[in-house]
């Protein structure tokens, strides 16, 4: 009688902090309810993996960044929890969030060809560092993202922010490669630049690799802007209505789980060029 009454306190708050707003979610909280169901029914019960995803969730809102512990639960809700598409939202929207707030700050400056070989060789380095820096965020932010297509398996539908996400997650792919072909042109140019001269072949090819890494990185912006300004103009229009605290209580809780569903064909549109 006593373990009827155990196992129904978990599950009621289970199913109570799986409602709740991912923001108010807590990890100790959730460490809490996590040993409380491997103590009452062991470690491969559903609950279990989600309980792992919600951890991760949490942790990855307060701190703001994945580390390894956001990874370590994340791969351990997935495994525990197989197919759920409980787990594969969190995780749609954890990579939705950090593809939107990438650091993709690349600077381009124009390479002239009077100047001199060290103004050349300096603009190339800042051109290159750039560049590193961008396709190393982005070539971590699509190996989390690979987490989504390898766990595909036994699903019917798919998430609404999933379904948002292919359309920034296919810019990523573009822009990754596109910059991996930059870093090499900029280093066959860099072998050719001696005093004020440098090869004019080289140079085409490269500004080729430039322009259209910019213009990558300028859809992109128009990705997350058309998700963010649609974002703030929903948010404002909530908090502008009086009374009804508990609906509106209830709208912010199913806000990002509705928020794409009507638009994901206009994201596309929009950022395609």
């Amino acid at each position: 009688m006593q373990n009827q009454s155990n196992t129904k306190r978990w599950e009621d708050r289970f199913q109570q902090i799986k409602k709740q707003q991912a923001s108010n979610r807590r990890e100790s909280t959730l460490l809490r309810l996590l040993e409380d169901i491997r103590m009452e029914v062991g470690e491969d019960e559903a609950e279990v993996g989600e309980t792992y995803a919600m951890l991760a969730n949490a942790r990855y809102i307060r701190k703001g960044y994945w580390d390894h512990r956001v990874e370590d639960y994340l791969h351990k809700g997935m495994k525990i929890a197989g197919v759920s598409d409980f787990v594969f939202e969190l995780l749609a929207k954890m990579l939705l969030d950090e593809l939107r707030s990438l650091p993709l700050q690349m600077e381009f400056p124009s390479i002239r060809e009077t100047d001199h070989s060290q103004g050349k060789i300096s603009k190339v380095e800042q051109i290159g560092a750039d560049a590193e820096a961008a396709k190393r965020a982005l070539d971590e932010w699509m190996r989390r993202s690979a987490w989504l297509d390898q766990q595909t398996d036994g699903r019917f539908s798919v998430t609404d922010d999933e379904e948002t996400l292919s359309a920034g997650k296919n810019l990523a792919e573009r822009l990754s490669l596109t910059l991996a072909e930059l870093l090499k042109a900029l280093v066959a140019y860099k072998e050719t630049i001696s005093g004020i001269y440098a090869s004019k072949e080289k140079k085409k090819f490269l500004d080729g690799h430039l322009e259209e890494a910019a213009n990558l990185r300028d859809h992109i912006e128009q990705w997350r802007s058309s998700i963010e300004g649609r974002e703030a103009s929903s948010l404002t229009d909530l908090e502008r209505m009086t009374g009804l605290d508990e609906v509106k209580d209830q709208v912010r809780s199913y806000y990002y789980y509705l928020l794409f569903s009507k638009r994901t064909k206009k994201t596309g549109l929009s950022v395609s060029g």
